[in-house]
């Protein structure tokens, strides 16, 4: 199992894990500081692209967008013209 977000509040780990079942994407949790949401590693990339993409069509004010950021390194947003 390979870790791909950590430290989430309970509410955000709840939206994430619903998200990936949605897709049928296996995943679990872990407690430490925060909930840690896990995958199979040859899931990961496909898990973190599912919740992006639902961040990106769900909120158009990009506010959730903060929280990719906390949990993902490197996240970056789209450039708008």
């Amino acid at each position: 199992m390979k870790r791909i977000f950590t430290g989430l509040p309970l509410r955000t780990a709840d939206l994430i894990l619903l998200i990936l079942a949605s897709q049928n994407i296996r995943a679990g949790n872990q407690r430490s500081r925060g909930i840690d949401i896990l995958t199979a590693s040859d899931q990961a990339e496909e898990a973190t692209s599912q919740v992006a993409a639902y961040f990106r069509e769900t909120d158009p004010l990009l506010n959730r967008y903060r929280i990719l950021r906390q949990c993902l390194p490197g996240f970056r947003l789209p450039q708008f013209s």
